[in-house]
């Protein structure tokens, strides 16, 4: 528990300090090590809300990160079935 509540400190930092990229590539890493890694939807909603996206931009799709990480999380769920070192 105390192991979910840090990493979940550390992807709030990545959010507010570190580059999209990395906060993304953390937030993976943190999807595979736990199960059910629902901050993963929450940390794209956050990033939504902090720094949105404006009409400016080159894709014009509004929650673009909450997409993505909802596409994500469902994803690694799939391949973590069928990954042999989840099937045990």
């Amino acid at each position: 528990m105390i192991k979910r509540i840090i990493a979940d400190i550390g992807i709030v930092l990545s959010i507010l300090y570190a580059p999209w990229w990395m906060t993304v590539s953390a937030g993976v890493f943190f999807a595979f090590y736990f199960s059910n890694y629902y901050e993963l939807i929450a940390a794209g909603a956050l990033v939504d809300i902090l720094y949105g996206n404006n009409s400016t931009s080159l894709i014009h799709i509004p929650f673009v990160f909450s997409i993505g990480s909802i596409i994500f999380y469902f994803s690694i769920q799939f391949l973590k079935t069928k990954m042999r070192m989840y099937n045990s």
